[in-house]
């Protein structure tokens, strides 16, 4: 029995790196030309250099879900030429560092948490610039990601105008000019009240409106009247 047990344990230290070597085998690749979770500091680098946006895409890269795979392959070939590419895949190499997690979860409340989610943080200050998920993906195809680019821009904007942070005993910059675009217009919801802003985007279940304090929101198309609905979906060309 002695010699049975030794036979074992010896036979066992070889089964276990080949275990190891194979769990990595079966471990998804990240797609060319994006970063692992674990790389965030040098996305974060890259980002700052170019000028783009960072987009962190929760995912699974080897899903055995069709639609979220096909929600991958699109999210890849709409983004990577626009944004800095982060995958948080548990799967991937490393973990997001927690304060940036952190940042993404308003997507899961505002879009929804069908993967692939996407939030889009911007490359100076890290600020939560927008987002989608497979949800709007599914429902407008590649109107998804136009729709997303007009509401990364105005939050862009939003960001770019906040004025810069004043070292101590240092003197406030001037706050930057910003254009006149005419876009404030009143809205009408189904109980007939009055909702006054910007429409910035549109989709076909809700339109993201900027209110007059700045502040970005979405709203249920379903909750405007049926004249502003109307008026929303001609604005952004919506079927």
């Amino acid at each position: 029995m002695r010699g049975s047990y030794f036979q074992y344990m010896k036979s066992f230290t070889w089964i276990l790196p080949i275990t190891i070597l194979m769990t990595s085998a079966f471990a998804a690749p990240i797609p060319r030309g994006t970063f692992p979770a674990g790389e965030y500091e040098a996305a974060k680098a890259e980002a700052k250099e170019t000028g783009k946006p960072i987009a962190i895409v929760t995912t699974e890269l080897k899903s055995s879900c069709p639609k979220c795979m096909a929600g991958n392959e699109e999210v890849f070939k709409q983004m990577k030429k626009d944004y800095v590419v982060v995958i948080d895949d548990p799967k991937s190499q490393g973990k997001l560092p927690e304060q940036v997690k952190q940042r993404t979860f308003p997507i899961y409340k505002s879009k929804g948490n069908t993967i692939p989610i996407v939030a889009v943080l911007s490359p100076t200050n890290e600020q939560l610039v927008g987002g989608l998920c497979y949800k709007q993906i599914s429902a407008s195809g590649k109107k998804a990601f136009t729709t997303l680019k007009t509401e990364v821009d105005a939050g862009l904007a939003q960001v770019a105008a906040q004025p810069a942070p004043v070292a101590p005993g240092g003197k406030a910059p001037a706050p930057p000019k910003t254009e006149n675009t005419g876009g404030m217009r009143e809205w009408i919801n189904s109980d007939g009240k009055t909702i006054k802003a910007e429409a910035i985007a549109c989709n076909v279940t809700s339109v993201t409106f900027k209110l007059e304090n700045g502040k970005v929101v979405d709203y249920p198309l379903e909750k405007l009247s049926d004249k502003s609905r109307e008026l929303a979906e001609e604005l952004f060309d919506v079927d």
